[in-house]
Formats: C-alpha cells, sequence, structure tokens
C-alpha cells in the first residue's frame, strides 16, 4: 500500500499526463496542417482517393520484407508519420507516430484500413478525456490510500493482549 502511495499511483499519473501532452502536440500539428481534403503520401506517393491509398497501403505492406514489432515509416498523414508493423500475433498494423503513437490493425478492406488511419486523429481528444479521467481516479487512489495509512489500528489493544497472553504462555512452556 505504502509503495502505491509513494512510487506506483504517482509515477501512473506522471506517464498519463506525460501523454497527454503528447497527444495535444500531436492533435496540434495534424490540426494546424492546411485543408484541402484527404490527401496522405505513401511510398513517395501522394493519394487523393482513400481507396488507392488503401491499395497503395497492401502492396507497401506486402512489399516490405521482414516487418517486425519495430515500426518502419512508409509516409506521412497530417504532419505525422505513416508507420507499418507486425505485431506479436503476426497481424499487420497501421499507424501514427508523432510524440505519440496509435495503430490500428490493417484488414481486408482497402479503404477501411484508411479509414481507421485517418479516425485515430479523430479519437485523439476522448484518448485525452480518457487520461483525464485516468489522472482524476489515480489521485482518489491516493488519497484513498493516505487515509487507510493515517487511520489507527482498531484492534490494536486486543492485538496487544493477545501478543501479552502469548509470550506468557510461551514462558510457561519453557
Amino acid at each position: 500500500m505504502v509503495k502505491n502511495l509513494v512510487t506506483t499511483y504517482p509515477n501512473r499519473i506522471k506517464d498519463y499526463e506525460q501523454l497527454i501532452s503528447h497527444i495535444q502536440s500531436d492533435l496540434s500539428l495534424a490540426s494546424s496542417q492546411p485543408d484541402g481534403g484527404f490527401h496522405i503520401e505513401l511510398g513517395g506517393v501522394t493519394f487523393v482517393e482513400e481507396k488507392e491509398a488503401g491499395q497503395a497501403l497492401q502492396a507497401i505492406i506486402h512489399s516490405t520484407p521482414s516487418l517486425d514489432e519495430k515500426s518502419v515509416h512508409i509516409g506521412r498523414y497530417k504532419g505525422l508519420n505513416v508507420c507499418i508493423k507486425q505485431n506479436v500475433f503476426n497481424e499487420y498494423c497501421v499507424g501514427l507516430k508523432g510524440e505519440s503513437t496509435h495503430d490500428v490493425h490493417v484488414m481486408s478492406s482497402e479503404k477501411g484500413n484508411i479509414q481507421r488511419l485517418v479516425k485515430l486523429i479523430d479519437d485523439y481528444p476522448q484518448k485525452v478525456r480518457e487520461l483525464e479521467a485516468n489522472i482524476m481516479q489515480g489521485k482518489s487512489q491516493i488519497k484513498e490510500v493516505e487515509g487507510e495509512i493515517n487511520r489507527p489500528f482498531i484492534y490494536e489493544n486486543n492485538l496487544n493482549d493477545l501478543l501479552k497472553k502469548q509470550t506468557n504462555l510461551n514462558l510457561k512452556k519453557i
């Protein structure tokens, strides 16, 4: 309980605050990009149609040798790097990487893959709200643990009496 109070909860809150900062920075970068409709750069080519971009994404994934859990940069979208990787379950993932990283699984729908990638940025404000709620919960847990630690042990007198009796019994056996 003391470890949670001193280390675990404060570190968790600090990590959440840092992730919020990273997401907000990425959101700010994405929002600062000119809004001229959909456009994504994959493999050095700029696409304005989601289906064509999805086809290019599939081609890049299948032509990239030895994908593993390390991200491979393949393009840019709204100022953020577009990366692909293969997770421990051998599933392909595509994601956006700025100061934070967010991935989605690659499915068979070419257009759907691009739409899920685009939606990652739309989900950033919700992720920030969830992290803020986690911070509040962590602060609440700290207060709860502080209250538990500072509360007196209600059975202390009982315990002391029983320990004295046990000591007397042990001395009688000797």
